[in-house]
């Protein structure tokens, strides 16, 4: 973990102290997480989501259905003035409001269960790297639609599954248990003497 700390206050120095870092990572981050303001070329993401959250007062509980969050939010972008959103086709850029538009509260709680779940079993394991899978996911979740595309969905369900059912014993082990070696020890000293022609 102290590797791990050590590497992104680096990345961090590295990000202020070079221009193009900066103005990509720090004041874009800023101008995206602001309101819309006439003139922009580009949507900021809070001027989406409160979009958003417009289409979501309407079907809290149901949702709007499976496939409908892009022609919503098409229709609504254009309203709003948001040319880029429209020409671009976007989504709502957060998987945790997406599920709400799309299934209402059940599927964000059904999602939220599933992060949970996930947390507790990496922490239960003691699992460094499922901690950090789950992490990647909570936070990128806030500002993407990470399984609204089939590579985010492959790359959760088979890193999930694969962290969440792999035991931290047979990492911790890579050979054989003392009851598989003894038995190969007895067999080795049998005298049976396997050759080939």
């Amino acid at each position: 973990m102290l590797a791990g700390l050590l590497l992104s206050a680096l990345a961090f120095v590295v990000v202020l102290s070079v221009s193009s870092f900066k103005e990509r990572y720090l004041t874009s981050l800023k101008d995206d997480l602001s309101a819309a303001k006439p003139g922009e070329s580009t949507d900021p993401r809070l001027a989406r989501w409160l979009i958003v959250s417009d289409l979501i007062k309407q079907k809290p509980l149901a949702g709007h259905g499976s496939g409908s969050e892009i022609p919503l939010l098409h229709d609504r972008f254009y309203d709003a003035k948001m040319y880029s959103s429209f020409l671009a086709g976007l989504n709502s850029h957060n998987q945790y409001l997406s599920f709400v538009v799309k299934s209402g509260i059940w599927g964000l709680l059904i999602y939220l269960l599933t992060l949970g779940y996930g947390i507790k079993a990496a922490l239960k394991k003691k699992d460094l790297i499922f901690i950090c899978f789950m992490m990647l996911i909570v936070i990128v979740s806030l500002s993407e639609n990470v399984l609204d595309a089939d590579k985010g969905v492959m790359f959760y369900s088979m890193f999930f599954s694969f962290l969440l059912f792999t035991s931290s014993e047979s990492s911790s082990k890579p050979f054989a248990s003392n009851k598989d070696t003894e038995y190969l020890s007895k067999m080795a000293t049998n005298g049976l003497v396997v050759t080939s022609y």
